[in-house]
């Protein structure tokens, strides 16, 4: 582009945007819809947080797709997303009382969790690779006469020769000159 191109090219004004309309019947939130005389999350961590199991199996009931969905985007093995998902509905029964609705509505609880104990998993997991890469890399730059299996003799004398020399240490200096 030559230099007149581009000066007029800023020169010019810029260009309205267009916001596109969002299509007819699309929810706004990702909180299913509920059911005429269903209890709201609300209503449902307060059972929770006086221990009614029902109301953990509703909020379950309700929730457990979202969560999972949100899960697999993080860590991407199905097994995982499920144990996961158990362990979160778990930390959602036993930390209740750590729910506060002036902070926040029970989803958005919930779905920081999740994503959390994800992130965390995947930190595990990736962890957990790299020292069995690392283990695996040490193991085969040893020399061979590093990786030979000890007799149990030679355990034995190493565990006597380690006790001896730790009583001889224990001596007064003039025993352990005699000694030595």
């Amino acid at each position: 582009m030559g230099r007149s191109k581009l000066i007029a090219s800023t020169n010019r004004k810029p260009k309205k945007r267009v916001r596109l309309a969002k299509p007819p019947g699309r929810p706004r939130s990702v909180a299913p819809q509920l059911e005429p005389g269903a209890p709201s999350d609300l209503d449902l961590m307060r059972g929770i947080q006086a221990e009614d199991p029902d109301a953990l199996s509703q909020l379950y009931d309700r929730y457990n797709g979202i969560l999972k969905a949100l899960i697999l985007r993080v860590i991407h093995n199905e097994a995982e997303a499920d144990d996961l998902l158990q362990e979160i509905f778990m930390e959602i029964w036993n930390q209740a009382k750590n729910f506060s609705a002036q902070k926040g509505k029970p989803l958005g609880w919930m779905v920081t969790l999740a994503r959390r104990r994800a992130i965390d998993g995947l930190r595990k997991k990736q962890a957990y690779a790299r020292a069995e890469e690392r283990l695996q890399n040490e193991t085969e730059q040893q020399p061979d006469a590093w990786v030979h299996n000890a007799t149990e003799e030679e355990i034995v004398l190493s565990d006597t020769r380690a006790l001896i020399q730790k009583v001889i240490r224990g001596l007064p200096p003039a025993q352990q000159q005699a000694i030595a």
